[in-house]
C-alpha cells in the first residue's frame, strides 16, 4: 500500500481535523502517500484532491469542522465512477471519516471491490460495533455545560427548563449528556416517552422543595397523537416545544 485517499462523508464533527492530521503524519512515517479528497466523493468525481504533507496539516488541531470539506453524497448508482477515479489516481485504499452515511458508502464500495476503512466520526455515536466515535464527547460536554448554566436560572426562577439535543435515533447525546449534567428527566427516540411519569417526577420535586426541573429532549422524538393534540398549532412546533406546553398545562 503506497497511496491512501482520505475524505469525509456526512456531517462534520469535532476532532475530524485531528484525525486527518494523524492519518497524514502516520502515513509519512510509514512512507505512504496520503491524498486529501475535497468535499467527499463529490470532490473525487471532479478531480479535486491533492497530496497532503506536514505543512498542510500544521496548526489544524484546534480548528473545528474539516479542512477537507464534506458532503452528504453517497455513491450508489454511479459507484463505478468512483472506482474508476480510485484506479486513475492509484489509490490503494480510501480512509472514510463519517457516520452512517460513511458506513453506507464503505459498504457500496466493498461490493465492487474498492477497499476502504471507516473511521467513526459522528457526534451521534450511533454506529454499530463502535464504542465511541470522534466528536461524541465534545457534544456531550456541550450538553453538560448547557445544563450547568441553566441549573442556577431554573432554580432561581422555579422553572422547568428543557434542553433539546441532536442524536436521533441513537439517543446517546441526550442520555449521556443528560446524565453528566444532572438532568431530572431524559426523553429520547429509543423508547416510548412516559408523560405521566414525567409530570409525576416534576410534581414530586416541587413537593420536596425542589421547585425546578431540567429536562433533556432528543430532537425529533416521536410524540403520541394525544399529546400533540393538547397543544394548539402543534404542526409548527418542535417536539421539545410541544412537551414544554404539555408540562405547562399539567
Amino acid at each position: 500500500m503506497r497511496r491512501v485517499g482520505v475524505l469525509c462523508v456526512g456531517n462534520d464533527s469535532p476532532g475530524i481535523n485531528a484525525a486527518i492530521r494523524s492519518a497524514v503524519v502516520k502515513g509519512l512515517d510509514l512512507n505512504i502517500e496520503v491524498m486529501g479528497i475535497k468535499d467527499g466523493f463529490e470532490g473525487l468525481l471532479r478531480d479535486d484532491l491533492e497530496v497532503l504533507l506536514r505543512p498542510n496539516v500544521s496548526n489544524i488541531l484546534h480548528q473545528g469542522g474539516t479542512m477537507l470539506g464534506t458532503s452528504l453524497y453517497v455513491p450508489e448508482e454511479d459507484v463505478e465512477k468512483v472506482k474508476e477515479k480510485v484506479e486513475q489516481y492509484g489509490i490503494s485504499s480510501l480512509l472514510i471519516l463519517g457516520g452512517r452515511l460513511g458506513a453506507k458508502a464503505a459498504i457500496n464500495l466493498m461490493k465492487i471491490g474498492v477497499p476502504s476503512v471507516l473511521v467513526p466520526a459522528t457526534i451521534d455515536n450511533d454506529l454499530a460495533f463502535t464504542d465511541f466515535s470522534i466528536g461524541f464527547f465534545t457534544a456531550v460536554e456541550h450538553v453538560k455545560n448547557a445544563l450547568d448554566v441553566l441549573h442556577s436560572t431554573a432554580e432561581s426562577h422555579h422553572r422547568v427548563m428543557i434542553v433539546e439535543t441532536m442524536g436521533k435515533p441513537g439517543g446517546w447525546i441526550a442520555t449521556i449528556g443528560g446524565l453528566s449534567g444532572g438532568a431530572d428527566y431524559i426523553i429520547t427516540s429509543t423508547e416510548k416517552p412516559n408523560f405521566e411519569e414525567l409530570i409525576e417526577i416534576i410534581k414530586r420535586r416541587y413537593e420536596g422543595k425542589k421547585r425546578f426541573s431540567l429536562i433533556v429532549v432528543e430532537s425529533g422524538v416521536e410524540l403520541p397523537e394525544e399529546i400533540k393534540k393538547e397543544c394548539d398549532g402543534f404542526e409548527k412546533l418542535s417536539s421539545s416545544e410541544i412537551i414544554g406546553k404539555y408540562i405547562e398545562k399539567n
